[in-house]
């Protein structure tokens, strides 16, 4: 590089308010620009950056004061070869920071896969001259000859690492061998390329080629290494899968070397797009009035949200496929959201038998490996589409034309930690930056989607029918205060719900049991004292596991034995207190010995592939009922199951929450919706207590419009959303008191900041501060402050100014801040 030294912006993904500006140094051969990953120096440390700005002067904010001398310092090296993000994603990147009160450099370490935040490490490793010494055993000590042996071994390794490895210091025995030529200090830098390292990689060697010295190394090297070394020599550079096919059981010696450096990972040519493979189905009347609606603005390339709001079963993925359709054949791609992991490979599925190999996932349950090539082959262009949960919002498609949100409702979409986005709020700002189609489809809309339909801010298009014009099913409630609804042997099924269990397994029917709990029992009771057993660290009871034979906390994994004798009063009556769906699983087996039973919760599904496979079978012939939580409520479609139990639709309508009865609502809805969706209709039976609740009169009824009525009235009354916009802002510590003064003190300088602004904040309302309904969570006390605000422009600005002042309320290091815009759960 050439003329005056140029001075870059560089993001770090840490919560630091500014971009830092760093000098770019004429030895790197590659030109600034945004979007590159660096290596920047921090303190002592070294850490990965984002290029956000480049540019010939520093920016004014970083420009030092005349009256002072400083030296920006320099990037210490280049991660990529080319830009990871242009611009356009830029501004994105950089919209979200500002209305989620977060840094940018945040917002990038979520927005790309995680195996690009690298961190580094001081690390020492053998040179050539120190293997052949070593051979020879030439001019060594034998601490030294010790440090080249595990060296050698384990190619390059942390100091720390070495240290443990030889169990002395090391310190003097490596100054020796420096100076010999034998070794050298350097940093690891551990994570991985931009490029990928997966199966799909090319395998070249990034030693020289063949030569005196090279085989000398081979002598040197394990058997398997040797092998992996000698056949690239031979061959020249590989696709990995074929490397290990030609030499099996080589993955271990490959990966060895490519911590040795002996081997290096390029990216291959494009492959070729496999054309799709499935005739679609005919369209129903309102199917077609849906896609005729959607298709012609794709080609005017311009912003426009719809609200698909269909009933369970009404065919809304199937317009899905049709204006993608329309997308690809207009040169555009397509992102498809979903709520769960659980349904990212069903709806995978459908989406690749339609359009093939051009389908890409991307979801938390993929592999760093297999995220990293996802993304890849989209942003290469080798895949027009992506399906994934909420972090797919961030895939790299260069040409959007059409987003789908489906079971737009779903606060899984709701990032509850770091940057808390919502991937259906941005999907819209997104299509709106990029002129691409939103699609957000429900059979039980949120209401602040449903209201931005009467406010004219998204078109409402509506499928009331189910496919075939097959029946909705019947929704039963039962009674849970009346004593012919309780079970003799005093169990969680009611005689209604187990005789109904009984006729359709004679009948060769599958049934859908839920429960949202989890575990075998809610808490153990002491029935003389009684004592509940409570996590130590957090301010819950611990739910019983019989499976695992222990008690656990579903928020911090804390597990204990359960015990045998009252830990208050020593007494010997404890007993387990609720249900779970494990103990609802072992009641249907009592009703039922020759039923084949699964369950699908998080206990069952912890392991990769689980909710696969659980539903593979609940489709096929191995499984005739399943129990389980949420996770069944959502999307799956098995055209067999024509029974669905409840077993306490109340455990969401009270928790402490003004939107629980539009979450039990959509839930006891959702999960009505999987019965009858073939040739047989459904029957739903839902055990509560509160039967006649309009939220659960309102399923009973297949009446969504009546239930947002009530409840927009409701919201109304006391301003809440989607008449205003929040705020929550919480404090944590592990000294109650001080979190207590801390939230006060926060309330007070915000209520101040009121005061000053005369009529600019004059509408926004401060709530608390309280304790959180969740008052201790890992045991961090916390407590929080609501700010609501009709618009969201003056409410951010207000917050703002508030946070300005954190170091006022927040004296210490020990308290953390936790600042989540629009929250979607107050817990």
């Amino acid at each position: 590089m050439n003329g005056d030294p140029s001075h870059v912006q560089v993001a770090l993904p840490l919560p630091i308010a500014e971009s830092l500006t760093y000098l770019w140094p004429e030895s790197i051969p590659l030109s600034p620009a945004v979007g590159l990953r660096v290596l920047v120096p921090l303190g002592k440390r070294r850490v990965t950056g984002y290029v956000v700005r480049a540019g010939p002067n520093p920016p004014p904010q970083a420009a030092p004061s005349p009256r002072k001398s400083y030296t920006f310092k320099p990037i210490q090296s280049v991660l990529d070869e080319e830009p990871l993000f242009g611009p356009g994603e830029l501004q994105f990147y950089q919209w979200i920071a500002r209305y989620y009160l977060v840094s940018l450099g945040e917002v990038l370490r979520t927005a790309l896969p995680g195996s690009m935040n690298v961190r580094t490490f001081r690390a020492v490793r053998i040179l050539p001259q120190g293997m052949l010494a070593l051979q020879r055993g030439l001019f060594l000590t034998r601490q030294e000859m010790d440090l080249l042996t595990h060296l050698r071994a384990g190619g390059r390794m942390t100091l720390r690492g070495l240290r443990q490895k030889v169990g002395r210091p090391v310190d003097k025995g490596l100054e020796s061998l420096e100076k010999k030529g034998f070794v050298e200090r350097c940093q690891v830098v551990k994570g991985r390329k931009a490029g990928g390292t997966s199966d799909k990689g090319l395998v070249c060697l990034s030693v020289p080629e063949p030569s005196r010295l090279l085989e000398e190394w081979m002598r040197l090297l394990p058997k398997a290494e040797a092998r992996v070394v000698a056949h690239l020599a031979q061959e020249g550079p590989c696709l990995a899968k074929d490397l290990k096919k030609a030499l099996p059981r080589s993955g271990k010696a490959l990966n060895d070397l490519a911590k040795k450096g002996f081997v290096e990972y390029r990216e291959e040519q494009d492959l070729p797009v496999s054309p799709p493979s499935a005739f679609p189905p005919s369209l129903t009347a309102e199917q077609e009035r849906a896609v005729g609606t959607i298709c012609p603005l794709l080609k005017q390339k311009a912003f426009q949200s719809f609200l698909l709001h269909g009933v369970t079963s009404s065919g809304k993925t199937e317009i899905y496929l049709r204006v993608i359709e329309q997308a690809l054949e207009s040169g555009r791609e397509a992102l498809v959201l979903v709520p769960e992991i659980a349904l990212t490979p069903q709806t995978l599925q459908r989406f690749s038998s339609r359009f093939g190999a051009q389908v890409a996932a991307l979801h938390s349950g993929l592999t760093d490996r297999e995220r990293l090539d996802f993304w890849w082959k989209i942003r290469k262009g080798r895949a027009r589409i992506a399906v994934g949960a909420r972090s797919a919002v961030f895939a790299p498609f260069r040409n959007l034309g059409v987003i789908v949100v489906d079971e737009e409702h779903d606060p899984s979409y709701k990032q509850q930690e770091r940057v808390r986005y919502n991937a259906r709020d941005l999907a819209l700002v997104r299509g709106q930056r990029e002129k691409a189609i939103v699609i957000l489809g429900s059979a039980t809309p949120s209401l602040e989607s449903y209201y931005n339909v009467q406010k004219g801010k998204s078109k409402l298009l509506e499928l009331t029918e189910r496919i075939r014009k097959r029946p909705q099913p019947e929704v039963i409630p039962i009674d849970m205060r009346q004593p012919s609804s309780h079970s003799t042997g005093r169990g969680a099924l009611s005689p209604p719900l187990q005789e109904a269990l009984v006729r359709n397994w004679d009948q060769g029917r599958k049934s859908l049991v839920f429960l949202n709990r989890r575990g075998y029992a809610h808490t153990m009771l002491c029935r003389d004292c009684g004592h509940l057993v409570r996590c130590p660290h957090c301010s819950v009871s611990l739910t019983l596991h019989r499976a695992k034979g222990r008690l656990c906390c579903h928020y911090c994994e804390y597990q204990t034995v359960p015990p045998s004798h009252c830990p208050s009063c020593r007494g010997g009556n404890m007993v387990p207190v609720g249900r779970g769906t494990e103990r609802i699983e072992e009641e249907i087996r009592a009703l039922l010995p020759q039923a084949r039973i699964g369950r699908m919760d998080r206990d069952t599904t912890r392991t990769k592939g689980a909710h696969e496979k659980i539903l593979s079978r609940f489709r096929g012939e191995d499984l005739d009922i399943l129990v389980g939580t949420q996770m069944i409520t959502k999307g799956h479609d098995i055209p067999e199951v024509t029974l669905v139990g409840v077993i306490l639709a109340d455990v969401s309508l009270d928790l402490p929450d003004f939107r629980a009865s539009e979450r039990t609502m959509q839930l006891l809805m959702q999960v009505a919706g999987r019965a009858g969706r073939g040739a047989w209709p459904g029957r739903v039976l839902i055990q509560s207590y509160h039967p006649d609740h309009y939220c659960i009169d309102s399923v009973v009824r297949h009446d969504f419009k009546g239930f947002y009525e009530q409840e927009l009235a409701a919201r109304k009354e006391l301003a809440y959303p989607p008449f205003s916009r929040m705020v929550n802002i919480r404090i944590t510590g592990r000294n109650e008191e001080a979190v207590q003064r801390a939230a006060r003190r926060m309330a007070q300088i915000a209520r101040t900041i009121q005061n000053r602004s005369g009529r600019a904040y004059g509408a926004i309302e401060i709530l608390g501060p309280s304790i959180a309904p969740l008052a201790r969570l890992r045991d961090r006390f916390r407590f929080h402050c609501f700010l609501k605000g009709k618009t969201p422009g003056t409410l951010l600005a207000f917050t703002r100014e508030l946070l300005a002042r954190r170091k006022e309320f927040l004296p210490s290091s020990r308290l953390q801040l936790e600042v989540d815009v629009d929250p979607i759960q107050v817990l």
